[in-house]
């Protein structure tokens, strides 16, 4: 997890997901979005969990993959469109 820097607490914000959900983008729509939020001992926590999950289910795949070092993928491995996310927990 790459924007996640586990020794200082903090998760850095330096990349979105285009609008389509197909590409990773270097920056952010605005000045603001680029942004630093500092995490809490439980953040970490389940952070973590949720890495080595990802881990484990990385090795059970048999295909090829490009590991990205996101915090969430879909199903067949490959970025995961917002708006997908969002319909998800509704």
């Amino acid at each position: 997890m790459g924007d996640i820097d586990f020794d200082s607490k903090a998760l850095k914000i330096k990349q979105t997901l285009s609008h389509n959900g197909k590409q990773l983008l270097t920056g952010a729509k605005t000045k603001a979005s680029l942004r630093t939020i500092w995490l809490t001992e439980k953040d970490l926590t389940l952070l973590k969990k949720h890495k080595a999950q990802i881990a484990r289910e990385w090795l059970s795949i048999e295909a090829d993959y490009m590991d990205l070092d996101l915090v969430i993928y879909t199903e067949n491995v490959d970025l995961l469109n917002p708006s997908n996310l969002r319909r998800s927990f509704l």
